[in-house]
Order: C-alpha cells, then structure tokens, then sequence
C-alpha cells in the first residue's frame, strides 16, 4: 500500500513539473556573450548559463562604460524556430514590453527583431569572446544602404575576410543586385586593431567572432552601413537548402516592412509567408523566391542567385533579383543547422534593398 502511494506521489509530481515549465531548462543556453550595434547604440547580451537567464544592456556606443539601460529576464527556444527573450525587470522605465523575439544562428550569432518604440532596424550580435586567432572566411551582406539596388556599381554581396596580421577587414570582391549580378572589385575597410572582441574605429566599429563579424562602414552618427558576415559553406546541390525556416526580414520599398517569417523551400524554390507576431501561423505565400542552378556563384562558397517574386502586392507578380549566401551545416552545438542569408531588389521597389536571413527550424 505505502510503495502505491509513493508511486503516486512521484508520478503526480513529475506530471507537475512539466505543467510548471521546469523542464525548459534541458538545453539551457551556455554562459557567454554576443554584441553588437543599432541605431547608433552598442547593445551587449549576456547569458549566466544553467538557468536561461540573460541581460540585454544598451550603450551609447562601444567605447562607452555607461548603461542606457538594462533588460533581464529568461531566455526561451519556441518549437517554429524562433527565440524569445521574456522580460521580467528594465531599467529606466525603458517600456520594452512583454518580450524580446529573434532568431538564433547556431553558435555563432543572434538577430533580433527591434523592439524599441520607433526603432525598425534588425539587431545582429555576434558571440564576443577574444579577438580571433586566425582569419575570418564568410560571406558578408550589407544589411543597409540608400543607395540604388539597381545599380550596377554597388556592392551588396560579397567574400568576406578579415585578416589578423594586416588588422584589416574588406570584401575581397563584391556583387551588384543589377540582371547581371554585376562583379566589383574589392572595398577595403578601415585597419582594424582588435581588443576583447571588438575594433573602434573612427569609420564605424567593427565586432568579431571566432567566424563571424558585423563591420560598420562610413558611420557618420546614425548614418552607417552594417556588414553582417557568417560562415560559408561549398554547396553540392540546389536540394542542400531544402528545409522548414524561421527567419527575419526587412523591406526598404514601398512600403517599408520588417516582420517575422517562415520559408518552406524544396528543389530550388522556397514560399516565404509573413507572419502576424512571432508565433503567427501562415496565411497565403507573401513571396516566392526562385534560385538559379549555377551554385557558388564566381566560385563563391554557398552564393546563389536568384528571384523574388510578390505573390500579394497589387499588381502580383512584381519581382527583383536576389543573392543568397546558403550554408548547410552552420555549427549548432552538437549538431548542425541549415542557414539562408539573402539580400534582393525590393519586389514593388527595386532601387531599394529587401534583407532577410532565415534558419532551420
């Protein structure tokens, strides 16, 4: 009789602890750090390990020691793929809301969709640790630019590569979003000495990982270019990017847009649906973007090009060309997750840039 009711007991207990959430912390995100810039400010997210805790803290600038503000709380991992940074405490009565939303891209980075009130650009942090002890090999995107996605002359896409001993970071070659996909040659960014993970620079500052960087260019106040650089991979084959994705994108058309999105893709095409919130469900294909089958386009590693055609915008069928940086096995720990990177002519407004970046769900 005494061994049933403490079977009971055990078994009403573990039912318990599901129910309360405790096991949440099963994959728990290690203790570390990730930084990196937007709208002008340094933003530094810290994790304590074990628990999912995290402090998301504000600066001025990287060079700076004072606070804006801080927020803290738990960090979670939804099932569609997306993060969610729940907010329990901010300082300075920042009204950040409920929670924080993003992608997170393996070990190497986060994205974060921007949360503050007037705020509309995506938020890249890249793991800050010590500065790297050999070459960065990735393939990097301007994240923004005014100028004309139709040009032939600007530089979008490209190979990028910071060295250790010239402290100097550039792409060594670079591509327009033109029919032609037009090839440029190298744009050298300021010589970058490097101190605990990051590089100030007069030009705009530059933030390093073991394999990843954000690089600002020309900043001038608020007025910069972010290039956001990850891990390349060779791809084999058009099927290597097939797979379920949870992503973020940002529109400069008409009208301007960023919102959470899904992507299905198989054999070559992929139907991309925004959603209504982070944890919206799919409606009708808000785009469909179709890549070419020349792969590691000028012998670059995971590059493709391609379309993207508006399946919702009146009059449908409006489309703009597209690069996209695929990598099918970016390190996730012990395993591996695909990674889409893409930078297109905005459908309804191809002088402007349309950014997006999806991982594997």
């Amino acid at each position: 009789m005494f061994s049933r009711i403490f079977l009971s007991i055990a078994i009403l207990f573990s039912f318990s602890a599901c129910k309360l959430g405790f096991e949440e912390n099963e994959n728990p995100k290690d203790k570390s750090e990730y930084s990196g810039p937007s709208e002008g400010a340094w933003w530094l997210l810290s994790f304590s390990g074990d628990t999912n805790g995290y402090d998301l803290k504000k600066y001025s600038s990287a060079s700076s020691s004072i606070v804006v503000y801080t927020v803290s709380g738990q960090f979670e991992r939804l099932d569609n793929g997306f993060v969610r940074f729940n907010v329990s405490t901010s300082t300075d009565n920042a009204g950040i809301g409920e929670f924080i939303g993003g992608i997170e891209l393996g070990e190497n980075a986060f994205v974060l969709y921007p949360f503050e009130s007037g705020a509309d650009e995506l938020i890249p942090l890249v793991e800050k640790a010590d500065c790297p002890s050999s070459d960065i090999n990735g393939t990097g995107l301007f994240m923004e630019n005014t100028a004309d996605a139709s040009s032939t002359s600007v530089r979008w896409v490209g190979p990028f590569l910071y060295s250790i001993s010239g402290k100097t970071a550039n792409l060594t070659k670079g591509f327009a979003l033109d029919d032609a996909f037009t090839k440029s040659d190298a744009e050298n960014i300021n010589s970058a000495t490097c101190s605990d993970g990051i590089s100030l620079n007069t030009g705009g500052d530059h933030f390093f990982a073991s394999d990843s960087a954000i690089v600002e260019v020309g900043k001038n106040g608020n007025n910069y270019r972010r290039l956001f650089s990850l891990p390349s991979r060779i791809l084999n084959a058009i099927n290597s990017a097939d797979g379920n994705y949870a992503g973020l994108l940002k529109d400069f058309g008409s009208p301007s847009d960023e919102t959470y999105a899904l992507a299905e893709c198989t054999n070559g095409a992929c139907e991309i649906y925004k959603i209504n919130g982070i944890e919206g469900s799919k409606g009708n294909s808000s785009y469909t973007l179709r890549f070419n089958q020349e792969l590691n386009h000028d012998d670059v590693p995971g590059l493709i090009t391609g379309t993207l055609t508006d399946n919702q915008t009146t009059p449908i069928g409006q489309a703009g060309n597209v690069l996209c940086s695929v990598n099918s096995a970016l390190s996730n720990g012990n395993s591996s997750k695909q990674l889409l990177h893409c930078n297109a002519q905005s459908p309804t407004t191809n002088s402007s840039l349309l950014n997006m970046i999806f991982i594997e769900q």
